[in-house]
């Protein structure tokens, strides 16, 4: 897994905005950095697209948003003026992956985040990038990083912040999800469709201002798709 280290924190973020967004951008890009400043890996990220500009292309970063998390170690999905891409950050590293239409080809990568193949993660990324293309409603840190919803609003079904009645842990990654059906794995539509009933009935946990996209994770870690890897 090939990182840079971040290195950037004697570079000043507003200068490398004010270098690449046009005058009257200015005051909303920053409100994006401001927006996910208190999230270091979030805030690496961003220092990094305006150092480095995948591309060469001088366009605002518009917004952020978590694709999945490991260890401290999260895939970001960044959505600039005209494009969408995507990132490796950590504290301490930024790695550039690529566009959201390459997705993710890199195996350790893969690997490290427990997904098999390049395929299942472009599955997996669908969550992100649907809230992307959505026009930004709070530019604020009043809302998830991830799925964008306000405070008060549930999370958008398969957000990795939001957390499980049953346990308190991570409702995407706990197997709360699977025991409630009695199923190993969801295999069909009709599966999530009957366990998002089920979280409707038990009362899902809306987001809040001290919810973070690092909750344990509750019993064993099932990957992305169920149980086993």
């Amino acid at each position: 897994m090939n990182t840079m280290k971040t290195g950037m924190d004697e570079l000043d973020i507003e200068l490398l905005v004010r270098y690449v967004v046009r005058e009257e951008e200015y005051k909303e890009a920053l409100a994006v950095v401001e927006r996910f400043g208190q999230h270091p890996a979030a805030a690496n990220v961003i220092r990094n697209y305006y150092a480095e500009l995948p591309e060469g292309l001088e366009e605002m970063a518009c917004d952020l948003r978590v694709v999945v998390q490991r260890c401290g170690a999260f895939i970001f999905a960044l959505k600039t003026t005209d494009h969408c891409y995507l990132y490796f950050g950590s504290e301490d590293a930024v790695q550039f992956i690529g566009t959201y239409r390459q997705g993710l080809a890199d195996d350790e990568l893969l690997s490290f985040f427990g997904f098999p193949d390049s395929k299942t993660f472009g599955k997996h990324v669908e969550v992100a990038f649907e809230t992307l293309a959505r026009p930004a409603k709070h530019v604020s840190a009043a809302s998830c990083i991830v799925c964008g919803v306000a405070i008060g609003e549930a999370h958008v079904l398969g957000c990795p912040v939001e957390q499980c009645p049953w346990c308190q842990g991570q409702l995407n990654r706990c197997n709360c999800r699977f025991d409630q059906l009695g199923v190993e794995e969801f295999t069909d539509e009709a599966q999530l469709e009957r366990f998002e009933e089920i979280l409707e009935t038990k009362g899902r946990i809306a987001f809040a201002p001290e919810q973070a996209p690092a909750y344990p994770i509750a019993g064993n870690d099932p990957g992305p798709a169920g149980r086993s890897r």
